[in-house]
């Protein structure tokens, strides 16, 4: 049980954690209805689920071992993240009609999610370090809890968030340039790791 409850505040640290996922559920949780951002939160946790399956079943190490799979996961994440960064800084954001012409959707919150190898190393590293002595049955329960933790953190901040919008929407043009920036420093570092694996 002890063991349970460190690796639900662990998974729940690194889910908060200041990264691609969270930035989307920011802004999209400002600009579009909650009930349309559940098919994109639910995105970001299935891509989470592949990530955990993998770390279960022990293909993670596999995959970042193997160079050419390593160098093209991380420039796919590289260029999606890019490509993100790219459209927000372009955006043209209104406050009085609360749109944005980046659409929340299962596939772009899957994408989101697969678009981050360092997931992928969250994931093993805690996998291997609480789990990997327990039975088949017990992994399974925790990889279950984590697949749907992800899904009712994100789900409660879009909530929170939604909720106290009007307060933010004067401000999320500036947030948006800020989450721009964040997306393409991280895109930079997923492209510079890809050039270094090549080394």
């Amino acid at each position: 049980m002890n063991n349970f409850i460190l690796l639900v505040v662990i998974h729940f640290l690194g889910v908060l954690s200041p990264g691609a996922a969270f930035i989307g559920v920011f802004n999209h949780s400002i600009i579009h209805k909650t009930h349309t951002l559940l098919y994109f939160i639910l995105g970001i946790a299935i891509g989470d689920g592949v990530f955990i399956v993998l770390s279960l079943i022990g293909l993670s190490d596999i995959i970042l071992k193997i160079q050419i799979l390593n160098f093209g996961i991380n420039l796919f994440g590289g260029v999606y993240l890019g490509y993100l960064a790219f459209k927000l800084i372009t955006v043209k954001f209104s406050v009085n009609l609360g749109k944005n012409t980046i659409n929340p959707s299962f596939k772009s919150g899957f994408l989101l999610t697969i678009s981050n190898p360092k997931a992928l190393i969250f994931y093993t590293a805690l996998l291997q370090s609480f789990i990997a002595n327990n039975p088949i049955s017990i992994k399974i329960i925790y990889c279950i809890w984590m697949i749907f933790g992800t899904f009712l953190y994100f789900s409660l901040i879009s909530i929170i968030l939604h909720k106290i919008k009007h307060k933010i929407l004067p401000y999320m043009k500036y947030f948006t340039k800020i989450f721009a920036i964040m997306l393409a420093l991280l895109s930079f570092k997923l492209i510079y790791s890809a050039l270094i694996i090549l080394k």
